[in-house]
């Protein structure tokens, strides 16, 4: 394995939950920069983490976000996945 490969596989043997966001076609914009304002507030730096998740070969077309326990993994999804398909 890659260094690179085991520098994505950390944050799935560190953090208990993940979700998965698809990027929109225009990219996030300024609302990436608030859910990691939101993220380092509700659980503090360090306590979650956020890596490229791509689907079907495509790098930048999703991205995984990685956390602690399911509490804070509800919160996020109930403030930012607003009108998105949600799969566990």
């Amino acid at each position: 394995m890659s260094a690179t490969q085991q520098t994505a596989h950390q944050p799935e043997r560190r953090f208990a939950v993940r979700i998965r966001i698809a990027v929109p076609p225009e990219g996030f914009g300024s609302q990436l920069g608030q859910m990691i304002e939101w993220l380092d507030a509700n659980s503090g730096a360090g306590s979650w983490s956020m890596t490229p998740s791509g689907t079907s070969g495509v790098v930048n077309d999703a991205l995984a976000i990685y956390f602690g326990d399911s509490a804070l993994a509800r919160a996020f999804v109930s403030r930012w996945c607003i009108g998105c398909r949600i799969e566990i």
